[in-house]
């Protein structure tokens, strides 16, 4: 069995860092292949060096997958869109040869499909300049515009973030 101490070189510890992120490889690989313990990799990864790489490469992988999804909401609109005008078309014409389930089905898709043209209509991006590090990640409100009635309430005891709850009184 390895060592549970394990203490790779700056140079293999960026090879590592890039195993991990390698959705091929499962960590009993990467494990085995720095002769090592899965264990021992474990402590490894704890240490707070290590760890905070970690933690910003998470920060960075999100950021560009949410990047990458704004710059195709134009796309997944139109998909919605799409699919909200066949169904409103098949229930002027229904299909006699759908049974009820499926044409269940196909209402619920055609819910959610409104429903998410609903929220990307109220789509607003993190604020210019917001700076994310992996201690604050996600620590912005994504709505920084709330409803005019909206009164800002904690989300939680001692956090940062705010949830809007909305009223349909007027605002004083």
């Amino acid at each position: 069995m390895p060592p549970l101490s394990f203490n790779p070189s700056p140079e293999r510890t960026l090879l590592i860092l890039e195993a991990l992120i390698d959705p091929e490889l499962s960590l009993r690989t990467v494990a085995d292949r720095n002769h090592t313990s899965i264990t021992a990799l474990s402590l490894w990864l704890a240490r707070p060096a290590i760890a905070d790489q970690l933690s910003l490469f998470h920060s960075v992988f999100a950021d560009r997958t949410r990047l990458v999804a704004t710059c195709n909401l134009t796309t997944a609109l139109a998909g919605l869109l799409r699919l909200l005008e066949r169904f409103i078309e098949s229930d002027k014409h229904p299909d006699p040869s759908l049974t009820p389930d499926q044409r269940q089905r196909a209402r619920e898709s055609a819910r959610r499909a409104a429903v998410t043209i609903v929220k990307l209509s109220n789509y607003r991006p993190a604020p210019l300049g917001t700076t994310r590090t992996p201690s604050n990640a996600g620590t912005y409100p994504h709505n920084p515009t709330p409803h005019p009635n909206a009164t800002p309430t904690p989300a939680t005891p001692n956090s940062p973030n705010l949830k809007f709850e909305i009223s349909n009184s007027p605002t004083p």
